[in-house]
């Protein structure tokens, strides 16, 4: 669900903080802390990755979704068959970080979630 009103200049993904819990995700804009979109995921531990060369990974009780980051439409999902029902760790060789001064850094991000057993 988008929540950004007609006539409102776009959004970027530079102008998001994502957001996980209670089986949702979501984007903030960072500029005024308003819910700009959620979307329904798993219920149970929520892991996010933006990775700019893919989407917003999203991963929670063994399923892992890839949304648009700035609309939150999904692109796919996989339910991980095999996999269990528990907390996903999401990482790519794509993702970066970016410095205070704007250039990107090569790192792999990862959410991680330690599980008990």
């Amino acid at each position: 669900m988008v929540y950004r009103t007609a006539g409102e200049v776009p959004l970027t993904v530079d102008d998001l903080v994502f957001v996980g819990s209670g089986g949702k995700v979501a984007a903030i804009a960072r500029a005024t802390g308003q819910i700009v979109w959620e979307h329904k995921v798993a219920d149970g531990i929520v892991s996010i990755l933006c990775d700019p060369t893919v989407g917003l990974l999203v991963g929670a009780s063994g399923h892992i979704w890839c949304l648009d980051p700035v609309t939150g439409v999904q692109r796919w999902h996989n339910e991980l068959k095999g996999f269990g029902h528990g907390s996903v760790a999401i990482a790519t060789a794509r993702a970066a970080t970016r410095a205070d001064d704007g250039t990107a850094n090569a790192a792999v991000i990862a959410a991680v979630v330690a599980t008990s057993g």
